[in-house]
């Protein structure tokens, strides 16, 4: 009626003794099955169900346009290819697509199922930003402190430079004024001379 599809689904009828007595017949509206069976299929998602023929009796979006039609040439063949799996394609629309099939055993038919490559990686691009992130802050980080360390080490050896080369001076100075000192001063040690100023030289 209107326009819609209807798939008729036929039971036979038996009496008690065996003998067929009719056919039950039952018309379902393809697309108000569709609306009831794929209700809780996400907006973003595509699922399709194709026979055996590449006509599409199920559809999650656009069904009004689909059900009933055969697809057209230019469309992938979900009949094609293992009988499931999961592959990677650009719909109609252009937009890529990781997309899951399953066969329905016995009949043949295919259920295909595809969800935006965007939105099924999203999570791990985010995942993968944040990595990359947090690397660049420790990467930052490990710098600013080998920046610190070195220039606390090169304050350091500055300052040990500085107090060697106090301490040569005060040396110096310390030998100069010994040496040339006028009382005769000398060192001993173990009973060995280790200094002597010239006053001891020369007394």
């Amino acid at each position: 009626p209107g326009g819609r599809w209807l798939v008729v689904m036929t039971h036979p009828l038996y009496a008690p003794s065996g003998t067929s007595v009719g056919l039950l017949e039952l018309p379902v509206d393809l697309l108000n099955l569709g609306e009831q069976l794929l209700a809780s299929v996400p907006q973003n998602a595509v699922v399709t169900v194709v026979d055996r023929q590449r006509a599409v009796p199920l559809r999650s979006t656009g069904a009004a346009a689909f059900v009933g039609q055969r697809l057209g040439p230019a469309d992938a063949d979900p009949l094609r290819g293992p009988q499931e799996g999961f592959v990677s394609e650009s719909g109609r629309d252009g937009v890529p697509r990781l997309v899951a099939f399953v066969t329905v055993p016995d009949v043949g038919w295919r259920v295909v199922a595809g969800l935006p490559e965007a939105e099924v990686f999203a999570e791990y691009r985010a995942t993968l930003r944040r990595t990359a992130l947090i690397t660049f802050g420790l990467a930052m980080l490990a710098l600013l402190l080998a920046w610190n360390v070195s220039g606390a080490l090169a304050r350091l050896l500055a300052a040990r430079d500085a107090a060697v080369a106090a301490l040569g001076e005060s040396e110096q100075r310390y030998r100069t004024l010994v040496d040339w000192s006028p009382e005769a001063i000398s060192v001993h040690r173990d009973g060995k001379v280790l200094f002597a100023n010239r006053a001891t030289v020369e007394l």
